[in-house]
Order: C-alpha cells, then sequence, then structure tokens
C-alpha cells in the first residue's frame, strides 16, 4: 500500500532540491520527487517549476513507531538493502536512510517518489522506496 501524504507546502523544485541535499549526511545523491506540480503558481512564473510537497522541514514524525526501509531497485543493488530500525522518522531521517543506501550503487538520476508499507506489523512496519529513474 503506497503512503499517502499531505502536500502542505510549495517550493520552486530547485529550492525543494537543495533543501533535500543540505539535510544529507553524505554526497547527496537523492533527488525528491514525492511532489505535484504547482499549475498555479507554476503558470504565473514560467521560469520557476513550482511544485507541492509534503513539509520536509518539519520535525513531526513522518511514520509512527518502529520503521525499517528496504530499497529492492537494482540501480542501487542486485540484493535488497535494508535499514537500521527507527522509531518515528522524520523526513530529514527518511532522506538520509534513502541517501546513504544509494552511495554504492549507481548515482545518477535516482527519485525518491513514494513510500510503500510492505508488511505492516504490530512491532516493526518494513517500509520499500518507491524509486524512479
Amino acid at each position: 500500500m503506497k503512503l499517502p501524504f499531505e502536500l502542505k507546502r510549495t517550493y520552486a523544485y530547485d529550492e525543494l532540491q537543495e533543501l533535500v541535499a543540505s539535510m544529507c549526511e553524505q554526497e547527496p545523491i537523492v533527488n525528491f520527487s514525492i511532489f505535484k506540480t504547482n499549475e498555479d503558481k507554476s503558470t504565473k512564473d514560467r521560469d520557476t517549476w513550482f511544485v507541492d510537497a509534503p513539509d520536509i522541514e518539519s520535525t513531526n514524525p513522518v511514520i509512527l513507531g518502529k520503521v525499517q526501509f528496504v530499497a529492492d531497485y537494482w540501480r542501487v543493488s542486485d540484493e535488497p538493502v535494508y535499514s537500521p530500525v527507527v522509531e518515528n522518522p522524520t523526513w530529514q531521517v527518511i532522506i538520509n536512510i534513502f541517501n546513504n543506501m544509494l552511495q554504492q550503487g549507481d548515482r545518477n538520476g535516482i527519485f525518491l517518489e513514494g513510500l510503500v508499507l510492505v508488511n505492516p506489523k504490530d512491532s516493526i512496519n518494513t517500509i520499500r522506496f518507491q524509486i524512479g529513474s
């Protein structure tokens, strides 16, 4: 089940990607693509692409409880890559986990497009990164 997110903030696309890069502890590789185009603002200012996205600067948890993330995309690794278990992760934590997983794989044009709940449990939920390129 793909997890829904409220698209609470409007960002210029480049500003969103710069903010994501500033959150990364290692060399930033991730492209954040959980958004939709803000047609009104993008039409008024044709030089800038505006997108509505989750408020990635929020310190509120994105997912409540214990979570383990998995990346099972061939450009990340030949085998699924699992994160350590984290509790109540914020967007910054999620972005860092994903970016860290990308350090050993193909480093070009990898997009975080969503989060999918693949193994709901009472103790630890497994969330798969929905990845595009």
